[in-house]
């Protein structure tokens, strides 16, 4: 590996150590302890399937999707309506902040979420998308950049 590289490369980081700090983040970030259930066993599993600092570079992929699509796609196809349900019994400050603020300045495209959300009441589409953006935000916390 040239000087430069080694210099300037950004560092990857060994799975469980991305784990332990996705899982510290959601801790300092006051996540959702729903979201957190759902979110770390997928991570876990998806570590587990990557080599040792396969994770990382995956993870980082993943955050930066266009559209955020698969945050979309993943909140679809883990969470029920009785979840996002819960989720709005459970609101905070937090929530509320993503469901005003970002909500009103985030463009989602129509076609990229699962057109089956268009079902969903005001309250429940509105809970899906705070909960994918959320999950967005706890994973772009959580990588060293």
């Amino acid at each position: 590996m040239s000087l430069f590289l080694r210099l300037f490369s950004r560092k990857k980081m060994a799975n469980e150590e991305l784990l332990n700090e996705i899982i510290l983040i959601g801790k300092e970030l006051r996540v959702n302890k729903r979201i957190l259930e759902k979110v770390n066993p997928f991570f876990e599993e998806k570590a587990g399937k990557l080599g040792p600092r396969e994770f990382h570079p995956w993870i980082e992929k993943w955050y930066l999707s266009p559209e955020f699509l698969e945050f979309l796609e993943f909140v679809y196809s883990r969470f029920t309506l009785h979840d996002l349900s819960q989720l709005l019994k459970e609101r905070n400050k937090k929530f509320d902040y993503y469901a005003t603020d970002v909500m009103r300045e985030t463009p989602i495209d129509e076609e990229k979420y699962p057109i089956e959300v268009d079902q969903y009441d005001r309250e429940h589409k509105t809970a899906y998308f705070v909960t994918a953006l959320i999950i967005r935000n706890l994973v772009g916390s959580a990588l060293p950049y």
